[in-house]
């Protein structure tokens, strides 16, 4: 991945400086706009004797599946145990959606991490924190 961006950079560099030297070059010169991937929404609600979490991302392009986490620490800790409690596969669908069988009572806090293509890199959700009583 970070090959062809460097390549296409490259020739745009070299599409630009070429048409600089030639008024009349045949071809547009391209711009690259990097595609942004971030979570536009995580929200969540209770589901019979669990709890459902929905989310959406800004775009879909480049990620290989969603890692849904929980942790009943503080999610601020850097040394919280953040435990994996599934995984979804990207389907490229609007909305994704996933349901936690194994909810305790108390605080519970979710994260979910979208895992880029080839493993290139990871981006992390904002926290969604419930209360569950039982």
């Amino acid at each position: 991945m970070k090959t062809a961006f460097l390549c296409a950079i490259l020739f745009c560099s070299f599409s630009v400086s070429a048409v600089e030297n030639q008024s009349n070059f045949p071809f547009k010169v391209c711009q690259l706009k990097p595609t942004s991937v971030d979570f536009s929404f995580v929200r969540g609600h209770k589901n019979g004797k669990g709890h459902s979490l929905q989310w959406s991302m800004t775009n879909n392009s480049g990620i290989e599946s969603f890692e849904i986490q929980s942790t009943y620490e503080d999610p601020t800790d850097p040394y919280s145990n953040w435990y994996t409690v599934g995984n979804v596969i990207n389907t490229n669908q609007k909305m994704f959606r996933f349901t936690d069988q194994t909810v305790l009572p108390g605080i519970i806090n979710y994260r979910i991490v979208a895992i880029m293509s080839s493993y290139s890199g990871t981006v992390v959700s904002p926290f969604y924190t419930t209360v569950i009583t039982k």
